[in-house]
């Protein structure tokens, strides 16, 4: 069996990122980017919904029955510049 190293070198993060923005990959540099930020898994970016996340200045939702993904202020602005752009 075969094993995955993470990138650590922010430089190559970059090139990633820039690359598809570059290629307007909109959905890819968001899974990307979610996925190096929180270690998610690809199986599990790829169950992620809108509602999956989170602002962390509001209040989680008491009875939610999907786990929630709390978000930075510069992630939501991301995310949603993101979704703007599609």
């Amino acid at each position: 069996m075969s094993f995955v190293e993470p990138i650590r070198d922010r430089k190559k993060i970059a090139q990633i990122k820039s690359l598809l923005r570059g290629q307007r990959r909109f959905r890819n540099l968001l899974l990307f980017t979610v996925g190096i930020n929180t270690a998610l898994r690809i199986s599990d970016l790829l169950h992620l919904r809108i509602g999956h996340f989170v602002d962390e200045h509001q209040p989680m939702p008491s009875a939610s029955p999907a786990p929630s993904i709390v978000l930075s202020p510069m992630a939501t602005i991301f995310m949603l510049d993101m979704i703007v752009s599609v």
